[in-house]
């Protein structure tokens, strides 16, 4: 996925990005063009098995959710503008769970 971001040149893919004391950030999608007005992006990926139960896939979201909010309040995710966060669950290969947790606003 990160190999095919990078060849259309809207977003700079960045894979584990260091977010300072809050971890590693799963993918990291930062605007190419004009930073100051585009979108970017902060994605924290969660795994389940097929056969996962309602309940494990719930926990994973709130694990991921719980990640994204401390990777927001860093110092990095809070001085870039216009910066989404999602916390995203699998389940093989079909997203069964999508948080949007955060988004930062213009900040003048």
């Amino acid at each position: 996925m990160l190999s095919l971001l990078s060849e259309i040149n809207i977003y700079i893919p960045h894979s584990e990005y260091e977010v300072g004391a809050g971890g590693y950030v799963d993918i990291y999608l930062q605007a190419a063009f004009e930073p100051e007005r585009s979108a970017s992006y902060f994605i924290e990926l969660k795994y389940v098995k097929a056969k996962a139960s309602s309940a494990l896939i719930d926990r994973k979201a709130e694990e991921g959710a719980a990640a994204m909010r401390r990777y927001l309040a860093s110092d990095t995710a809070r001085s870039a503008k216009h910066l989404h966060g999602y916390a995203l669950v699998f389940r093989k290969d079909r997203c069964v769970r999508r948080i949007a947790c955060h988004q930062t606003e213009i900040k003048d």
